[in-house]
């Protein structure tokens, strides 16, 4: 069975069937240097043992030092990938892990990791979205990233049976950095997925407008994915809330439950810089 726990923004736990993956870990409560509105559904405590960490780019809502160093701690062994260049920061903080640059495939245990090639930013640092191939099934991860041919290639490229995508719909200065809801609900429809789960809302932490907002919410995904032909099946997890799935000739969504309070409690506006 396929487990997938819905922490915060973009940070997921993946369970397939004994092997765990988190992606990108950001467990902090505050988000270069503002403060963060919501607690992630579970703190690093919290967690099982994970045996890969998968980090789509470095921006601060996804990427934290602090988190992966006491990963690292709790789970010896534990392995690292990231875009290109990601090695020799995993290095410089005693880490162990490689880039995956687009078009990587490696095998960690019983499941098959692709990076795939994905737009974000104007400028910024280097990002890839993730394939994981398990027992023939096929889940994407959008970390970050807006809608784009890459979107459609993959698509075309990778049987994706389930979709984790982000709705954020997050802006600066009026460029889209993140695609929204509406997007999202088109790019559910291009990789051909059966199920979508909204990642990377809008509202974590303050918006700056006219320099920068991010709107986008997961209701409104799932809203706009339950009147659109041909979209996957949504699923909002909320924080702390985990999906099933029974993978044998197909996919089937097998129930959601609880892991710890649905909503997460709520941070203090002027909570400190620490690790949950």
């Amino acid at each position: 069975m396929l487990r997938l726990t819905h922490i915060r923004n973009s940070t997921l736990l993946l369970d397939f069937d004994g092997f765990v993956v988190l992606t990108d870990p950001w467990f902090l409560r505050t988000v270069a240097g503002l403060p963060a509105f919501a607690a992630p559904g579970l703190s690093l405590k919290q967690l099982p043992p994970v045996d890969l960490v998968a980090v789509s780019h470095f921006h601060p809502d996804h990427w934290a030092a602090a988190s992966a160093s006491e990963l690292a701690r709790r789970n010896p062994g534990l392995r690292f990938v990231g875009p290109a260049g990601a090695e020799a920061r995993f290095r410089r903080a005693g880490l162990q892990g490689e880039d995956m640059p687009a078009g990587s495939v490696r095998r960690f245990g019983p499941v098959d990791v692709t990076s795939v090639a994905c737009e974000h930013a104007q400028a910024g640092p280097q990002q890839v979205n993730f394939v994981f191939r398990w027992q023939g099934r096929g889940v994407y991860f959008g970390g970050d990233s807006t809608l784009s041919e890459q979107t459609t290639r993959c698509g075309q490229e990778h049987d994706v049976d389930l979709a984790l995508l982000p709705v954020g719909d997050a802006r600066l200065c009026g460029c889209v950095q993140v695609m929204g809801p509406r997007d999202a609900v088109e790019a559910g429809r291009r990789l051909g997925a059966r199920y979508s789960v909204p990642i990377h809302e809008g509202g974590l932490w303050p918006s700056l407008p006219p320099l920068y907002s991010s709107r986008g919410r997961a209701s409104e995904f799932v809203q706009l994915s339950h009147r659109s032909r041909g979209a996957p099946q949504a699923i909002h997890l909320r924080r702390g809330e985990r999906a099933s799935f029974t993978v044998d000739e197909s996919m089937y969504l097998y129930g959601k439950e609880i892991v710890r309070g649905g909503q997460a409690d709520r941070f203090r506006w002027l909570d400190r810089l620490v690790p949950a």
